[in-house]
């Protein structure tokens, strides 16, 4: 048997370990450049992520209410963009890109009882050209706190 041999042609296919590295190196150095120039602002994940600090904020004037004995309001103001706690428990700051909104039942404030009940009420959060809503809704009876992301607002 007579052994094979490659050819030298055979031998130069492919990349080399160092080059692959370097190209990795390149795309690396690009991306961390690039990425924060990117704006997450208008997205579906701005408004999650919005939500989830609008629920947390009613979640614990919630749980101060039940453990003060007295009530607690959650403000939601409008013309600020803004969620306050009333029980020193944070501010939750809307970006002039997404809207505010709040149902009828909220315009007062939500205000959550020492018994585990609140006025109940929903506050919409949506973007600029209403692509994307997302509500964020207190049931009256047990203080239950949900976001539903195929919310519907009607003006």
């Amino acid at each position: 048997m007579t052994p094979v041999v490659a050819s030298s042609r055979e031998k130069d296919a492919g990349f080399s370990l160092i080059e692959m590295t370097l190209v990795l190196a390149i795309i690396s150095l690009i991306a961390a450049l690039s990425l924060p120039r990117v704006s997450f602002s208008g997205s579906a994940t701005s408004l999650r992520v919005k939500g989830f600090e609008i629920i947390a904020i009613l979640r614990a004037d919630r749980d101060q209410a039940v453990r003060s004995g007295r009530p607690v309001t959650s403000i939601v103001d409008l013309a600020g963009g803004r969620v306050l706690s009333s029980g020193e428990n944070g501010v939750v700051a809307i970006p002039a890109n997404l809207l505010l909104r709040v149902s009828g039942a909220a315009l007062d404030g939500i205000r959550f009882l020492p018994d585990g009940r609140a006025s109940g009420g929903e506050i919409f959060l949506m973007r600029a050209d209403r692509a994307g809503i997302l509500s964020v809704r207190v049931d009256p009876q047990t203080a239950a706190i949900v976001i539903d992301r195929g919310a519907r607002f009607e003006e």
